[in-house]
């Protein structure tokens, strides 16, 4: 998300720094220093952590005015912010990861539990290593602790599609009024954030839930066409 802002405003003054999920470097005391939630991405300026997606690209977009990603009439603006913020009331990992149905708990629990149970064990390693961080790694732990339970509550998980359904069907209505998500025809951060959405159900095989909304799939075709797209998505992606 935060990659493709950065693409569309043409922004070439941030050093990237790769945290490798796979060998577990956002646990890590130099990563957990930096954000504690041991999430990415995180953005550092003026000494100062932003840790959230949305956060960092606002920040962009008031620190780097041209070109604009909101839309400059109020309302057009107004209505950008609000499917974001709904965007951000869904739990995509829950979603992706979670147990969908109940008879299905009993054969996916362990499975699912494990997922976290490695990374459990990594954190509390460096905890005891670095008794001084001790503060940042219960943070982390703590959200292990309730996306675990999460991942095996099958309602949770189905409220969650249902959630992303209603967006989508949003997004739909809007692409009837304009070629972007502002209902106008300029790419906006609401397009940034969405796409990379749409490119995770891909990965993850739920591509009918894009095809089956005719304008929502012309869209997704329109959007890869892009040159922040291609940039972006330059090599298979293992986080969105």
């Amino acid at each position: 998300m935060v990659r493709l802002v950065i693409a569309e405003k043409g922004i070439t003054d941030i050093e990237y720094k790769l945290v490798d999920l796979d060998h577990k470097q956002n646990l890590s005391p130099e990563y957990i220093t930096i954000n504690p939630k041991g999430q990415v991405p995180a953005f550092v300026v003026d000494g100062q952590s932003i840790t959230e997606s949305l956060d960092i690209s606002m920040w962009l977009e008031s620190h780097y005015s041209s070109p604009s990603l909101l839309p400059g009439e109020t309302s057009a603006r107004s209505r950008v912010m609000a499917d974001l913020a709904e965007l951000y009331e869904i739990n995509f990992f829950a979603m992706l990861f979670g147990i969908p149905t109940q008879d299905r708990v009993a054969i996916e629990r362990e499975s699912k539990e494990s997922i976290f149970r490695e990374n459990i064990e990594e954190a509390e390693r460096h905890m005891k290593e670095h008794p001084e961080l001790r503060e940042q790694y219960e943070k982390r732990l703590e959200t292990y602790r309730a996306k675990t339970g999460r991942l095996v509550e099958p309602a949770y998980v189905q409220e969650n599609w249902k959630k992303l359904g209603k967006l989508l069907d949003k997004f739909e209505e809007s692409l009837h009024k304009g070629k972007f998500l502002s209902q106008e025809n300029d790419y906006c951060l609401l397009d940034a954030h969405a796409t990379a959405v749409l490119a995770r159900l891909i990965k993850v095989d739920k591509e009918n839930e894009i095809k089956t909304r005719p304008k929502l799939s012309e869209y997704w075709s329109r959007v890869q066409e892009r040159d922040s797209f291609k940039k972006v998505y330059d090599r298979p992606t293992t986080m969105w």
